[in-house]
């Protein structure tokens, strides 16, 4: 099929659907086939204008890309050593310029993010936005939008913002977020629902919490239990205790466990834990903060002898324990996708449906829970 193709325009005629080609809208737009495909394809070397006008002029004769011919490109497009296309935004509202490059938990998104985008023929470019504008009124987003057009930048990935203005709906470039924004709820006394503005990758909680819960099972536990902060439930949108709790609700009242909420440390402790611990028994917690460990030893608990610990995104700060890889690179590779998707389809600006990429985790057994049912 591939070479009977052999890039042409293939016809539709044995569909019975008559096709509008390439050239005819070259023609109609008075360009060259090449600047047509360009132009669909929101090639950097195709000034917006004469895009713009070009994929107007396609949508009125009706033109729809042919299947086949996507396939085969697709194809050759896998099977060859790619071009650099543009620069894809990586901004960065982190409080230190070092945090993506030094935090465990950080750096992994931007890894798989660089090296998806080089395989594709883009580059990232990572931005601190503090270099640019100032943070919080939504004008200096639209001032940073010229910025990164005016360097010929027309995709964005906003990556764990630290700062809300920056969902805006103000952009008017192709945006992913990964992840939610975290600091407005920080001292929120309960949190409000957001809808999702922007097409987003984020890791698969209510999945990761629920796989965690299996594989403790698998291992020999039998009162496993969530620990965790309510600013980290509530910035995750309470998708871990929903998982948890959806668990629960499948067992039998007497042996469900209720998740244990913590509001702060106090000097390496969690206050009240030690009493939620006796009164309901527990074999392994499942958390979210590597300080869990020190404040179940402190309470006399040796792990993974008389508990089992489990982490639910697991990076070099926990290396060893046993929990949930949340697969940080393939997150930071499916923004990239998501961004040269909008791209090559020419969509800008806030999505009318958005969409968002779920990506489930993977257990590891290591140091901090049992090797096997049979060692109970």
């Amino acid at each position: 099929m591939f070479t009977r193709l052999h890039g042409r325009q293939a016809s539709l005629d044995y569909l019975g659907v008559k096709s509008v080609t390439l050239e005819q809208v070259a023609r109609a737009a008075g360009v060259h086939r090449t600047t047509v495909s360009r132009a669909l394809r929101n090639h950097p070397g195709i000034p917006p204008a004469t895009r713009d006008r070009i994929v107007k002029i396609a949508k009125q004769l009706g033109y729809r890309p042919n299947p086949l011919v996507s396939i085969y490109q697709a194809y050759v497009r896998a099977h060859r050593t790619p071009h650099y296309h543009a620069n894809i935004a990586w901004i960065d509202d982190q409080p230190s310029p070092r945090d993506w490059l030094e935090k465990p938990w950080l750096k992994r998104y931007l890894s798989g993010a660089e090296q998806r985008a080089a395989e594709l023929g883009y580059r990232i470019e990572r931005i601190r936005l503090d270099e640019f504008v100032e943070l919080h009124p939504d004008v200096n987003v639209q001032r940073f939008c010229r910025i990164l057009s005016a360097r010929g930048i027309h995709g964005a990935i906003l990556p764990r913002l630290t700062h809300p203005s920056l969902t805006s709906e103000v952009w008017n470039c192709a945006v992913v977020e990964i992840g939610r924004y975290e600091t407005w709820l920080l001292h929120a006394e309960r949190a409000r629902f957001e809808p999702r503005t922007w097409h987003s990758v984020q890791p698969n909680l209510f999945f990761n919490v629920q796989k965690a819960l299996h594989s403790l099972w698998h291992l020999g536990y039998r009162r496993p239990a969530l620990v965790i902060s309510r600013w980290y439930d509530r910035t995750q949108g309470f998708a871990l205790r929903g998982g948890y709790l959806a668990e629960q609700f499948e067992l039998a009242f007497k042996q469900r466990l209720p998740p244990f909420l913590y509001e702060e440390f106090h000097e390496g402790t969690i206050p009240e834990l030690g009493g939620w611990l006796e009164r309901w028994r527990p074999d392994a917690i499942i958390c979210a903060d590597s300080r869990v460990a020190g404040a179940l030893e402190r309470l006399g608990y040796r792990i993974p002898e008389t508990m089992g610990l489990a982490h639910l995104s697991l990076a070099d700060d926990v290396k060893g324990w046993s929990g949930i890889d949340e697969q940080h690179e393939l997150i930071g590779s499916a923004a990239v996708d998501l961004i040269v998707s909008q791209l090559e389809h020419n969509e800008r600006g806030l999505p009318a449906n958005p969409r968002c990429v779920l990506i489930d985790g993977i257990w590891v057994n290591g140091s901090t829970t049992r090797r096997s049912a049979d060692r109970m």
